[in-house]
């Protein structure tokens, strides 16, 4: 019998897993210094990374503080549905975001 539910938790959890490395690649930051930053282990964060683990709210916060991105765009990149577009284009992905942001007025 499959358990869909822990198949969901998993899934979510490596998006968000992908979309934090991909942040983190993006800033060229490695694991060992990032880690450090967030006062977290270095497996801790390999597991998130790898969707292992699960990332909390205050790890999504920190974060949105260390890379300058608010929470919600980490929130919106992680329900990407397409993870390889996302991985060839996460910058452009970013942008599209901060546009939208921009166009509708919904700045902070």
């Amino acid at each position: 019998m499959i358990d869909f539910h822990m198949a969901e938790v998993s899934s979510i959890a490596e998006n968000y897993g992908l979309t934090l490395r991909l942040l983190r690649k993006s800033h060229n930051m490695n694991l060992n210094i990032l880690a450090r930053k967030l006062n977290v282990s270095i497996s801790y964060l390999s597991g998130v990374e790898r969707g292992t683990k699960k990332a909390n709210i205050e790890l999504i916060n920190k974060y949105s503080k260390i890379f300058n991105v608010k929470p919600y765009i980490i929130h919106y990149l992680a329900v990407e549905k397409d993870k390889e577009s996302l991985k060839n284009n996460f910058i452009s992905h970013i942008m599209k975001i901060m546009g939208s942001i921009e166009k509708w007025g919904l700045k902070d």
